[in-house]
């Protein structure tokens, strides 16, 4: 043989080669076997545990700016250490919180009904204690 019919001939079993290898390829069901659906299943797994990190980081990150903020300071130098601005007065309530004198009801057909004594309204809460610094009185039942 010649040489241009003999690199003809290995060109086309290159090509022919190649085309039974890109049949075979395109006809493999790689799109159903478990090991791929296991996979495309972790990997939608870890893009919805980024999406959740970072909604939480945009969260923390705006929580951070806040705490860094002098609105922030100001607030918790209220609330922690009794700031009082020029303007203001403070107002400490001293005394118990009733809310635990609230009846319980009773809850069910077979029991009977229990009478008991219902707390005043001033009772709720540091309501009477309110009451008493703002009117300036003493007493006790208002």
């Amino acid at each position: 043989m010649t040489r241009p019919m003999q690199t003809v001939g290995r060109v086309v079993a290159v090509l022919a080669f190649t085309l039974v290898m890109a049949l075979l390829v395109a006809e493999t069901p790689l799109a159903s076997t478990p090991a791929v659906e296991k996979a495309k299943s972790r990997i939608d797994w870890h893009k919805a545990q980024i999406e959740i990190v970072r909604t939480e980081n945009r969260y923390l990150s705006e929580l951070l700016m806040y705490h860094k903020s002098p609105q922030f300071t100001t607030a918790a130098a209220k609330r922690y250490l009794g700031l009082v601005e020029p303007g203001e007065t403070r107002v400490i309530i001293h005394g118990s919180n009733h809310a635990d004198l609230l009846p319980v009801e009773n809850v069910g057909s077979s029991t009977a009904a229990v009478e008991s004594d219902h707390p005043k309204v001033l009772d709720f809460g540091f309501v009477r204690e309110w009451l008493n610094y703002l009117t300036g009185s003493k007493e006790e039942d208002v």
